[in-house]
C-alpha cells in the first residue's frame, strides 16, 4: 500500500520533523522504504540535526506532542 496523504485529506499539509539525518540506517529495508516514501510525499521536511544528538530526539517528541 502506497502513502497518499493528499487523497486522505487534501487541505492538510504533511510536515515531517526528522530528529537527525540517517536515523533509519539500522531499520529493516521495508521500513526504510516506507520512511523515504513518506518523506518524498511530505510538503516539508525539517531535519533537526545532521547527526544523532539526544536533544534532537527530545525536540522531535515535543514537536509531535504539540500537534
Amino acid at each position: 500500500m502506497g502513502i497518499e496523504p493528499e487523497r486522505i485529506c487534501p487541505d492538510v499539509e504533511l510536515l515531517c520533523a526528522v530528529p537527525f539525518r540517517g536515523q533509519e540506517i539500522d531499520w529493516k529495508p521495508e521500513q526504510q522504504t516506507r520512511y523515504h516514501e513518506l518523506l518524498e510525499k511530505s510538503n516539508r521536511v525539517f531535519v533537526l540535526s545532521e547527526k544523532y544528538k539526544k536533544a534532537s530526539l527530545q525536540i522531535s517528541y515535543i514537536a509531535r506532542s504539540t500537534l
